[in-house]
């Protein structure tokens, strides 16, 4: 990385370097290989963890299922049981 210090990300006051963001995108792929995790269901408002659990997850060889849990009840339970995610990051 040539780069490490320089800002990847900023949001609102939060701002993380590239070389945060690569030791993060790490730690959740190996979470995610921790659990042999292929699907990850991500529920998260719109934050940088979005940006790491994807790359993590992708990095890691698994699907990334993105779903808002305002939708329907019958929108959520079909799409976790069409995905059935081994995974899930959310509040």
């Amino acid at each position: 990385m040539r780069t490490p210090d320089k800002p990847a990300i900023i949001f609102g006051d939060e701002t993380l370097s590239y070389g945060e963001l690569a030791w993060r995108i790490c730690r959740v792929a190996s979470g995610v290989d921790a659990k042999s995790a292929q699907r990850v269901a991500v529920s998260l408002p719109n934050h940088p963890a979005l940006l790491e659990i994807f790359f993590g997850a992708t990095l890691a060889g698994a699907v990334f299922v993105l779903f808002e849990p305002k939708w329907p009840r019958e929108t959520l339970a079909a799409v976790l049981q069409s995905h059935a995610p081994q995974l899930f990051f959310g509040d």
